[in-house]
């Protein structure tokens, strides 16, 4: 699982994901100052998260020596958004449901389409109705119903 999710090669190279994603997380998201800031975070962590506080804290150690500052992220506003189809999985690990509702909100007029899945993504996942919405508003322009929940 391990070299599944680093995305070993059989030469022993590796892809370039964990790093791209550390790199987002260190830009966009306010984080502790030192490590030290870390250190002094995982006690209430632990108490408030027990059996991930401290692990997804950790995870973010590095952005401790991110030499740039955060930008926190902002969120996008449009008020013409017909051509947009926000995609959100219902149980996804890692995204809320519930974030890719406030994102359809905030981009008027665009479609939320729901997915029945524990992934994290759904397009190209094997998610036929996901997959069939998508390429038909990529190569024609048509979007989907509102509010379907795609199984």
């Amino acid at each position: 699982l391990s070299d599944r999710y680093f995305q070993r090669r059989s030469d022993g190279s590796a892809g370039l994901r964990v790093e791209a994603q550390l790199a987002v997380l260190c830009a966009d998201l306010a984080r502790p100052a030192s490590p030290q800031a870390f250190r002094d975070a995982a006690p209430e962590l632990a108490r408030a998260a027990p059996h991930v506080g401290v692990a997804n804290l950790m995870s973010h150690l590095p952005c401790a020596f991110w030499t740039a500052p955060a930008r926190p992220f902002e969120l996008p506003s449009v008020t013409d958004a017909r051509n947009i189809v926000v995609l959100a999985g219902r149980a996804d690990p890692l995204t809320p449901h519930v974030w890719g509702e406030r994102m359809a909100a905030r981009l008027h007029g665009s479609t939320l389409l729901s997915v029945e899945s524990r992934e994290h993504t759904a397009f190209g996942r094997g998610h036929a109705c996901v997959d069939a919405a998508v390429v038909e508003l990529l190569l024609s322009g048509a979007m989907p119903e509102p509010a379907p929940v795609c199984p």
